[in-house]
């Protein structure tokens, strides 16, 4: 009988050893958290990033661990990629890139049931069946270690820290999503308004896994808390993103500048009409609603409609949400441009007119007194003014004591049938009335309906531009609080762009300062702001379309 005993007791210290020393007091069922996945893709030769989320706190992190996070890109040469799972990992992002695709992300997490948890039992069972068949009297000099060792198993044995479930063995991954690229034989074509209703328009819903996610069993928010989101979209940064994306799609001359401008480009108009962001658990994903209109270069015929409704790719939900909503908006510019009907009308010849004659038939004759002409830059501020048209403002100038106020065609939404409204520097405001356009000079003009004495800029009709100048640009930044800001530059160059020359300065130019004032340190008007180059490594490009074009191009007559 004590021989019998003596082979339990080492039975017994064999398992805790066993137990303690190999398995580094985590359960049984480590030995087979690791398992090979393969992870097929539809699209053949797509790059799949595995990428692991958190891992639990039972599992120790050592280099092996921390390796996940690094080398884990592999390429799917015919249709398959296999990577190691490890199941103390809660959940992986399966990332798939392929050159001509919209990227997708995948979330897996453990959904198989793992049969060798059952030892977890096991063990500790057969520890204490041993223990007590042994019978081992309190007077046994082995029954305080026996016991102390049982007691600490048992610790072990409750906090059963390994996994119920592992991972597939198998995973067939989504299409991904084709990109629309330009053909030879289509025109170009930018974005040029975005529209959002920042309150109206966003829907937060909540789910507490896929499973009810795909059940539509949801897990509604606290009314109250409802008021409390927001969209983070703002309009710029969308339209920059829509129409950066336009060029890598070869939409946008990238050989030349301003071809919105110039190149006869159609115009694009987008619409939120809706938008919800869906969270399912540490996920969550952006679902856009987007009117699309299609207009001429001219922008005041339209051309067509389209609806569409895009999903954006799932995203951890500690990334920045603002990203998602701006890709959710590209993919439903990517489906807008795919549509039949507008791959028809953007492959249509299109002639450009040379000329507005319906709008210039008549030349307008402007007098300036020796007391109008503006000789200083406190005047120059008093003659460029705030325009706002629906939810968009702009800059322009006065070019004439009774009103006249010249402006970029580009920036206006069918300027020949809607009106504007003009903010001017000491708060007043006014209604000004459309007169004519050249759209091949960019230019617009319009009549302030309010009567009054304005202080006005004589067109600098001078050729001469001199490199190295001192000048300033007059326009609102930003917001309307910040109408006639002045920001100090030179004249860097001077480019010529399909034959017209374009004046280069490195003075700011910031959203809304667009049509408003190039001038001299005498507050002479040199030019009209038209553009600047936007990107994070452009700082200082900015570009004027000269004033000497101004009488010729809206056919004025001043004296």
């Amino acid at each position: 009988m004590l021989i019998k005993n003596y082979y339990r007791k080492i039975f017994l210290f064999l398992i805790i050893v066993f137990s303690f020393s190999l398995f580094e007091g985590c359960t049984f069922a480590r030995v087979f958290t690791q398992r090979n996945a393969t992870f097929i893709t539809v699209q053949d030769s797509t790059t799949v990033a595995v990428e692991p989320t958190k891992i639990e706190s039972w599992h120790k992190v050592n280099d092996h661990n921390i390796r996940l996070y690094h080398d884990r890109e592999k390429i799917s040469v015919h249709k398959k990629a296999i990577d190691t799972l490890t199941s103390s990992v809660i959940g992986y992002n399966i990332r798939q890139y392929k050159k001509g695709y919209l990227p997708s992300l995948t979330p897996i997490s453990r959904t198989r049931f793992n049969g060798v948890k059952i030892l977890d039992f096991a063990i500790p069972g057969l520890y204490f069946y041993a223990l007590i068949s042994m019978k081992v009297s309190s007077e046994d000099p082995s029954y305080y270690p026996l016991y102390y060792y049982a007691s600490s198993l048992g610790v072990w044995f409750s906090f059963l820290p390994g996994p119920w479930a592992t991972y597939k063995s198998t995973f067939r991954l989504p299409a991904l999503v084709s990109v629309k690229y330009r053909e030879n034989t289509e025109n170009r074509i930018c974005v040029k308004d975005v529209v959002i209703d920042s309150v109206n328009t966003f829907k937060p819903e909540e789910y507490k896994s896929f499973g009810t996610y795909q059940k539509h069993i949801q897990k509604i928010r606290d009314p109250h808390d409802k008021g409390l989101f927001n969209t983070d979209l703002d309009k710029d940064l969308v339209k920059d993103e829509l129409n950066k994306k336009l060029r890598d799609w070869g939409y946008v001359d990238t050989s030349g500048l301003f071809s919105r401008v110039y190149s006869n480009s159609y115009i694009a108009k987008c619409e939120v009409q809706s938008h919800s962001t869906i969270y399912v658990g540490s996920y969550e994903c952006v679902i856009v609603k987007c009117l699309w209109v299609l207009l001429n270069p001219e922008g005041n015929k339209e051309l067509f409609r389209f609806t569409s409704q895009d999903t954006s790719m799932w995203a951890p939900n500690y990334s920045t949400s603002e990203s998602a909503e701006r890709e959710c908006v590209v993919r439903s510019m990517n489906t807008f441009l795919k549509n039949a009907d507008v791959t028809t009308l953007l492959k249509q010849n299109y002639v450009a007119p040379k000329t507005d004659k319906d709008t210039i038939s008549k030349a307008i004759s402007i007098t300036l007194a020796a007391t109008d002409t503006i000789n200083n830059l406190q005047d120059a501020l008093q003659a460029v003014v705030t325009i706002k048209q629906n939810h968009f403002f702009f800059s322009g100038c006065i070019i004439s004591p009774d009103g006249y106020v010249v402006t970029n065609a580009h920036l206006l939404s069918d300027a020949t049938n809607s009106d504007i409204y003009v903010h001017f520097s000491d708060g007043d405001s006014s209604i000004a009335k459309f007169v004519r356009i050249n759209s091949v000079y960019d230019m617009v003009l319009y009549k302030i309906e309010k009567p009054g004495h304005y202080k006005c800029f004589l067109p600098d009709s001078s050729l001469n531009i001199k490199l190295g100048e001192e000048v300033y640009v007059i326009g609102t930044a930003e917001e309307l609080n910040l109408k006639q800001t002045m920001t100090k530059g030179i004249v860097s160059g001077k480019r010529k762009i399909n034959d017209r020359i374009l004046i280069q300065t490195d003075a700011s130019i910031n959203r809304g300062s667009s049509g408003g004032a190039l001038v001299n340190k005498n507050g002479h008007l040199m030019g009209i702001i038209n553009s600047r180059l936007v990107g994070d490594a452009i700082q200082g490009i900015g570009f004027a379309t000269p004033a000497y074009y101004i009488n010729n191009a809206l056919k004025l007559n001043a004296r």
